[in-house]
């Protein structure tokens, strides 16, 4: 007999992506396995290429103005799995052994006998795109947009990036308002193209918000990013992984600091 299982999710577009690492884990540890997700539509195509059966489309784009209940599209049979993490206290964390215990907690209550185990955090998996920007050498990838949900509310000064490290080329995620011939905007391009565009880079830099989700390939694993105004004091590490590079950078000051390190 086979699982029919119904995941969805109804927040931000870091949120939408960390569900996919989770499908493939189901997808591969669950026999007789039948996948169908919820999404909001201005995500669909974020699960192009994704090992599910069918993909319901919520009508409105996903708002901070609204949270909208993605159950009703829960077709017949399917179990429903809501995959917010924060849903329960011991799983807010963007982390791997969130997803798992939130999961695994879920299948439980709907009576499920399933059971994920993972010892080790996948990459994010997003299909292969062109990406229309110029390519360079010492590339840096810059999450400079809004915070949605507030990880951080620190303003990347390209004009200042740009100027002092003349040798690197920074792509931004959004306009970066500055007219210099090493600072690309990057912004016309969606999620899956910015995730393509970070695997040609040589350094990750982000605050900590959806964008910032999509560099965590197994192609970037071990590059040299960076998070800057992220509070540890009040949140927990993300996407947490053995020998994981990721420095967590306080202020200008030691944004500046770290991309010297990186350039002697």
């Amino acid at each position: 007999m086979a699982h029919k299982l119904y995941l969805w999710n109804n927040y931000h577009n870091g949120d939408a992506i960390t569900l996919i690492p989770l499908l493939w884990e189901i997808y591969n540890q669950v026999d007789n396995v039948e996948l169908a997700v919820g999404c909001y539509k201005n995500h669909t195509y974020l699960f192009e290429d994704t090992p599910i059966h069918a993909l319901y489309v919520h009508p409105n784009d996903d708002r901070d103005e609204a949270i909208d209940d993605l159950s009703y599209m829960c077709p017949p049979e399917f179990h429903n799995i809501y995959t917010w993490l924060g849903q329960y206290p011991d799983t807010q964390p963007h982390t791997w052994s969130s997803q798992i215990k939130m999961f695994n907690r879920k299948c439980q209550e709907a009576g499920l006998n399933i059971h994920l185990t993972s010892n080790s955090v996948p990459g994010i998996r997003f299909p292969y795109k062109k990406v229309n920007v110029p390519i360079y050498q010492n590339m840096v990838w810059v999450e400079n947009g809004v915070c949605r949900s507030g990880h951080s509310s620190f303003n990347y000064d390209m004009s200042k990036l740009g100027s002092m490290f003349s040798n690197l080329y920074f792509y931004t995620t959004a306009p970066p308002n500055v007219n210099l011939p090493n600072v690309i905007d990057c912004s016309h391009l969606n999620l899956v193209e910015l995730s393509n565009l970070s695997n040609k880079c040589d350094i990750i830099l982000g605050k900590g918000s959806g964008p910032y989700f999509t560099t965590f390939t197994d192609v970037n694993r071990y590059k040299s990013r960076a998070v800057v105004g992220y509070d540890l004091h009040t949140r927990a590490k993300f996407w947490d992984y053995h020998n994981s590079p990721l420095q967590y950078l306080n202020n200008e000051e030691s944004l500046i600091e770290y991309l010297n390190n990186l350039t002697k």
